[in-house]
């Protein structure tokens, strides 16, 4: 079944452009991959087949709800704190690793690209893909010590951490992780790093009243300066853009 017949869909929301429509068509087809389209609003306007089954709902009960319907309310604000990030900067974030829940509240590791759609005679939309990293499945033990490494680094709270930790983590070389990691992720260690900061940090942003100076220590920032401009590289806005985008999302 294609996106345009989903019942109701086009009656509340109005009709996709046809470049987002053909997207949802080749997309509903394809096994392994989590597509959905929102409006500005977080508003769901259509979802892919494997999206209906991570959160197993029935697609119609999906259309016209937002993350806060369905997602654990700490990944929930995360999500739309990026994308109104999305929206203020225009950064399009392509395969960012986030870690994404399914309908037991289970977490698992997807590779994310998000995108703003503009297109004459419509509406703009937030068009978002997924696919699973399978880091353990996919490299053999070259994948699993690279997934042993990216959970360090997620986990970690014993201070900042080099890329020589994670390769020791990993069992492998420097070298050896850097080419790992470029493969599959697209980023190098050092990028990587860098990622899973701002990620600590925005989540910090998002959920917490704590004071940047407060947030730049417990994310390991050398001072709110360094603070401030990894956090921009990675986002596109300040940590103060980014939190005022969020309080001014909840006001309207």
């Amino acid at each position: 079944m294609g996106f345009a017949s989903v019942p109701g869909a086009t009656d509340t929301w109005g009709m996709l452009a046809p470049s987002v429509q053909l997207l949802t068509d080749l997309f509903e087809a394809s096994p392994n991959v989590y597509f959905c389209v929102k409006d500005t609003d977080g508003r769901y306007l259509a979802v892919s087949e494997m999206f209906v089954r991570r959160w197993e709902r029935r697609r119609h009960e999906l259309i016209g709800m937002t993350v806060d319907d369905f997602c654990p309310p700490d990944l929930a604000r995360l999500y739309r704190a990026e994308d109104r990030a999305l929206l203020v900067s225009g950064r399009t974030p392509v395969n960012h690793l986030e870690a994404v829940a399914d309908a037991s509240g289970q977490r698992h590791w997807f590779l994310t690209s998000r995108a703003l759609h503009k297109a004459e005679g419509f509406d703009d939309v937030i068009v978002a893909i997924s696919t699973p990293t399978d880091l353990g499945g996919r490299a053999g033990q070259l994948g699993d010590g690279l997934r042993r490494a990216i959970e360090l680094a997620e986990r970690s709270d014993r201070g900042a951490l080099r890329v020589s930790d994670l390769a020791e983590e990993a069992g492998l070389t420097t070298d050896q992780l850097d080419r790992a990691m470029r493969r599959v992720l697209g980023v190098s260690p050092k990028q990587h790093l860098m990622a899973i900061r701002a990620d600590r940090a925005a989540s910090m942003l998002a959920t917490t009243g704590a004071g940047l100076a407060d947030i730049a220590r417990a994310c390991h920032y050398y001072d709110q300066s360094q603070f401030t401009t990894c956090f921009k590289d990675v986002y596109g806005l300040t940590p103060s853009q980014f939190r005022s985008t969020i309080a001014e999302h909840a006001a309207t």
